[in-house]
């Protein structure tokens, strides 16, 4: 299979989306990161324009993981189960980022257990 530079670009937005709806649900729960405005704030912008910048950026990066993803396999050679592949790159970058950003997350998964945000992993 052959690198396409649009779809990739597609795939990365809406995964950026669907983590952004993630976060946006997560807050009811007590999650009060909001990566949308620390991208923003990053820029010395703060508000609602802190946000919409914060938010493009969010976008922005996803696409570009996204590309560096679809670079990846076509270097490499990934002709078949692109998903599961992008599901185990996905994973990962997950455990990385993930652990780095959030680290009452971090905490959890070395327990092996998921405690509240607000109380840690009790």
């Amino acid at each position: 299979m052959e690198f396409q530079f649009w779809p990739a670009v597609v795939a990365g937005v809406v995964g950026g989306a669907a983590m952004s709806m993630l976060d946006w649900m997560m807050k009811p729960m007590g999650m009060r990161m909001d990566p949308h405005q620390m991208w923003g704030t990053m820029m010395k912008l703060h508000g609602g324009l802190g946000y919409a910048i914060g938010f493009v950026v969010h976008v922005v990066l996803s696409a570009a993981i996204a590309l560096l993803y679809a670079l990846f396999f076509d270097v490499v050679g990934v002709e078949a189960n692109l998903w599961a592949w992008g599901l185990v790159g996905g994973a990962l970058h997950w455990a990385i980022a993930g652990g780095m950003v959030c680290p009452w997350s971090r905490r959890c998964i070395l327990r092996s257990r998921i405690g509240s945000p607000r109380r840690g992993c009790s």
